[in-house]
């Protein structure tokens, strides 16, 4: 299954160009079990000519693959900020003692990062560094209600140089990228592995408090 879906993409890639870029984001996404570092990698290596001189890769991946990615990833980006702004709170109220706070202390934080540079260039940021995953800050950024547009705003530019970076390093290895996705892959998973155990750290430390 995995190896199809591979496929598919690589395919996609390869017929459509940049607007393969673009569907290959939102179908990994919404439904593809594949490794997020592959579309950008793989579009390097298929879409930009293995031939052409560096300054024309990094112009072309920056416009193509940079902005394409970017466009494909805000826009999939909605499907878990829709998730955490419209199903957090109901969560929240009903199972807020387990986790050991409450929607109250959600709004509290939120009203806090509002109006914060620090939380337009954290989410800038998170974007922009291939190896922490798109899902789960955008679950985040629902939960605690960033403003929708700067959402979207912050998560475009933040993902122009990930698929920027990504794209030209999928033409420097040439076929040699999928190596790369298998690596970049590993750090993405073990980067999420640490984000869900500092969450369950968190939960059970808040419990302690409220239990006393």
């Amino acid at each position: 299954m995995l190896e199809e879906a591979v496929m598919w993409f690589i395919n996609l890639l390869r017929e459509l160009g940049w607007i393969g870029v673009i569907i290959g984001v939102l179908a990994e996404t919404f439904i593809m079990p594949i490794p997020s570092p592959l579309i950008p990698l793989a579009a390097g290596f298929l879409i930009l000519p293995q031939e052409i001189p560096l300054q024309e890769a990094v112009f072309q991946s920056l416009f193509i693959i940079g902005l394409a990615g970017a466009v494909g990833a805000t826009l999939g980006a909605f499907f878990g900020y829709g998730i955490g702004y419209f199903g957090g709170r109901p969560i929240i109220e009903r199972y807020g003692y387990f986790f050991g706070f409450s929607w109250n202390e959600i709004e509290k934080f939120s009203v806090k990062m509002k109006g914060k540079i620090t939380d337009e260039a954290a989410l800038i940021l998170s974007r922009a560094i291939p190896i922490i995953p798109l899902s789960p800050i955008s679950l985040f950024a629902g939960l605690i209600r960033i403003n929708p547009i700067k959402f979207a705003i912050c998560t475009f530019i933040g993902t122009v140089p990930r698929f920027f970076i990504l794209g030209l390093l999928g033409w420097l290895t040439g076929e040699a990228y999928i190596k790369l996705v298998e690596i970049i892959g590993f750090y993405e998973t073990f980067t999420l592995m640490l984000i869900i155990a500092f969450i369950i750290i968190l939960i059970v430390y808040k419990r302690k408090i409220v239990e006393g």
